[in-house]
């Protein structure tokens, strides 16, 4: 068994963006906002495009 594998990548003035692979090889993309917002990105598995959802 695989564990997900997490890319950091610092985005200056916004805050971290978190790149996540599943086990299932899905993508995932958090970005941690300097505001303490967070973004969520799931992109379709056919596709890097993501279809972006906001929490807040």
């Amino acid at each position: 068994m695989s564990i997900p594998r997490v890319r950091t990548t610092p985005l200056p003035g916004v805050g971290v963006q978190y790149d996540l692979t599943t086990r299932e090889q899905r993508h995932l993309s958090v970005i941690a906002h300097r505001d303490g917002s967070r973004s969520l990105s799931v992109y379709r598995s056919d596709d890097r495009t993501p279809a972006p959802r906001r929490s807040g």
